[in-house]
């Protein structure tokens, strides 16, 4: 449900964005201190955007892989602690049917 609220809060911020350029099909001029650009502020808006989202999609797959690694770490972790456990288990079965048999002598 999050994940839908967030596509169509997505979806109706890029019409809106579209209706602003719509609104604005001037020219800019864009200085880069040693040269001057003129483009379409549609142009530049699109050109923005996309640029925001390749960087929220490069900073969400950092995440991910973190998050991944984390998950990864704590499973082998838990993993380890489960056998540690058996064996002690299997020990101290080991150890009552020792005890049994001694007391049945």
């Amino acid at each position: 449900m999050k994940r839908q609220i967030q596509m169509i809060t997505l979806i109706i911020l890029l019409i809106l964005i579209a209706i602003f350029a719509l609104l604005n099909m001037g020219t800019v001029s864009i200085h880069f201190g040693f040269s001057v650009v003129n483009i379409p502020l549609v142009l530049l808006l699109f050109i923005s955007i996309l640029l925001g989202m390749i960087i929220n999609f490069l900073l969400s797959t950092i995440n991910t892989f973190k998050q991944n690694s984390k998950y990864n770490q704590l499973k082998r972790k838990k993993n380890q602690e489960v056998k540690d456990l058996n064996q002690k288990i299997e020990h101290l079965n080991n150890q009552l049917v020792n005890k049994g048999k001694q007391i049945r002598k």
